[in-house]
C-alpha cells in the first residue's frame, strides 16, 4: 500500500496536469445534465418557398440569417433525444442588433396518432431589444419528458425579418437521463413492491439485462459472482464481439 501511495505521490509531483485531467462536471449518469447543441447546419427551411443565408466570418459558415425575399421565416432541425429523458435547461447562441423584431425559438412535438401538435415557445432574443451577440438562457415553465414511442419531436427559428441583424449561432438543449417508473406488479417474487430496489430491479428485468436467478426470484441479498457482473455490463452496455 506504501508503495502504491508514493507512486502516485511521484507522478503527480512529476506530472501536476495529470491531476486536472478529470472533468470538472461529470457528463454521464442520471443526476449529470447532458446537452445536445443544435448548429446551423442541422436546420433546414420549412418548406421549399423558403431560402436562408449562411454568415461565414472566419471562413466557414457559424449562423444563418433568413434571406431577404424568402418567402417564410421559419427552419426545422430534428431533435434527437433518448426515450424517458428530461429536457430541463434551453440555451441559445444568436445575434439581435434590431430594435423592431426578434429572433424565437420553438419546440414541437408531434402526437404519432395524428392529433394536432403542440407549440412550446423556449425564448427569444426579444422584439424590444438590442442584447448584441450573446448566449441566452431560458428557464422552462416545466420539464419536458421525452416519450419517443408516442411522439415525435423537431425545433424550429422564427426570424422576425431578413438580414444580418439576426443571426442564428447555436442551441443547446438540457436533459438527465432517469430510471423508468416501478411497474404496478412485481416480477420477482422476492423482490414486491415494497422493496427499496423494485423500481431498479424492474428496470434491468424489463431492459433484459437480468431474468432473476431461477424459480421466478431475484435473490437480491445474494452475492454477485464475476460472470454475472460480466452478463450485466455486457447486456446494459450492448457490448458485442465481431471478427
Amino acid at each position: 500500500m506504501k508503495k502504491r501511495f508514493l507512486a502516485v505521490a511521484f507522478l503527480l509531483f512529476c506530472f501536476p496536469a495529470v491531476a486536472q485531467l478529470q472533468p470538472a462536471v461529470e457528463t454521464y449518469g442520471t443526476s449529470a445534465l447532458t446537452e445536445l447543441t443544435l448548429i446551423p447546419w442541422d436546420f433546414r427551411p420549412i418548406d421549399s418557398s423558403a431560402t436562408f443565408g449562411w454568415y461565414a466570418n472566419t471562413g466557414i459558415p457559424t449562423s444563418i440569417y433568413e434571406s431577404p425575399g424568402s418567402g417564410t421565416n421559419t427552419y426545422v432541425a430534428p431533435l434527437h433525444l433518448p426515450a424517458g429523458a428530461v429536457v430541463s435547461t434551453v440555451e441559445l447562441h444568436a445575434c439581435d442588433t434590431t430594435a423592431s423584431s426578434a429572433l424565437y425559438w420553438y419546440l414541437v412535438i408531434q402526437p404519432k396518432s395524428g392529433a394536432s401538435a403542440s407549440y412550446t415557445l423556449l425564448g427569444s432574443t426579444g422584439v424590444s431589444a438590442t442584447p448584441g451577440c450573446q448566449l441566452f438562457t431560458f428557464p422552462l415553465n416545466a420539464p419536458i419528458t421525452i416519450d419517443n414511442h408516442q411522439n415525435f419531436y423537431y425545433t424550429y427559428l422564427a426570424f422576425g425579418e431578413s438580414g444580418l441583424a439576426l443571426l442564428f449561432s447555436s442551441g443547446r438543449v438540457g436533459y438527465k437521463l432517469q430510471v423508468s417508473p416501478p411497474p404496478g406488479t412485481a416480477t420477482f417474487a422476492d423482490v414486491p413492491t415494497t422493496h427499496l430496489f423494485f423500481q431498479y430491479v424492474e428496470a434491468l428485468a424489463a431492459a433484459g439485462i437480468t431474468s432473476g436467478c431461477g424459480g421466478g426470484n431475484f435473490c437480491p441479498d445474494a452475492a454477485l459472482t464475476r460472470g454475472q457482473m460480466a452478463v450485466f455490463l455486457a447486456k446494459a452496455l450492448g457490448l458485442h464481439w465481431a471478427p
